[in-house]
Parts: C-alpha cells; sequence; structure tokens
C-alpha cells in the first residue's frame, strides 16, 4: 500500500475514533457486557423507568430547554397566534400567561404545552379578548 493511502487510513480512523462523520446508521460496540455486541446512536432514546431523570445539577438547565422547546411549538403551529403568549417555567411546570382571541387557541395553546417532553404541569392563566391579534401580520 502506498504511503500516501496509510496516512488517508489513519486519518479516517482518528475521525471515527473522535465520534467526527458519525450519523445514526453507525455503530459502536456496547459498553454492556450482557448486551448485543453493537447499538446504534438511538438506543439512547429507549423508554424506561428512569426516563424524565437526568443528573442532580440538570434542573435548571431543563427549565430553559422546556422554555425553548414550548416557544419553539407555539411559534410553529400555524393555527395558532402566538404573539400574545408568555411562557414561563419552574420546575418543569408550564405557566401560559398573556391573551389569545380565542377559546380555541387557549385549547391549543395548552395541547402544545402538554406535548413537551419533561413539562409536568400547565397552568393556563391565559385571557381570551376576541379579535385581538387575531390577523396574521403584514410585512
Amino acid at each position: 500500500m502506498p504511503e500516501r493511502d496509510k496516512t488517508e487510513e489513519r486519518r479516517n480512523n482518528r475521525r471515527q475514533s473522535r465520534g467526527a462523520g458519525m450519523d445514526r446508521e453507525d455503530t459502536v460496540g456496547s459498553p454492556y457486557p450482557h448486551a448485543n455486541d453493537r447499538f446504534t446512536y438511538t438506543d439512547w432514546m429507549i423508554p424506561g423507568p428512569f426516563t424524565g431523570y437526568g443528573p442532580a445539577e440538570y434542573q435548571q438547565s431543563r427549565d430553559a430547554r422546556i422554555m425553548e422547546e414550548v416557544n419553539k411549538r407555539l411559534m410553529q403551529h400555524g393555527q395558532l397566534n402566538a404573539m400574545g403568549i408568555n411562557v414561563v417555567v419552574s420546575d418543569g411546570k408550564v405557566s401560559l400567561q398573556g391573551v389569545v382571541s380565542s377559546e380555541r387557541d387557549r385549547l391549543i395553546a395548552e395541547r402544545v404545552a402538554h406535548s413537551v417532553p419533561g413539562v409536568r404541569r400547565v397552568y393556563d392563566r391565559l385571557r381570551i379578548s376576541g379579535d385581538l391579534y387575531s390577523q396574521p401580520p403584514t410585512d
């Protein structure tokens, strides 16, 4: 094998050992002796009795992640105008505050908040104010 091919092969091996370039289909040896020889990178998503429990110092960052995800989902919902909604998260409990234009919007917002993993409870403190914010913004 020419020297150039050996060098390229060593480079590729180093990249793979550092995790660079790995995707969902890549596999690695299992750290558990009783498990199958190989597992995929999606194996961390297996539900079980400890789903939702993280490290001791994880609570604050979990609340920030929940707030970010609720806001993102509210923003992405095509039938909900979320411009009047404020999201507050504490200890996994989501509080929806502000104004929506209908009872339907209020229910959608509550269901969206419940759909986020890690949400323990949703407090709906939204007020309904007729046609307020009923039209999409014009740029």
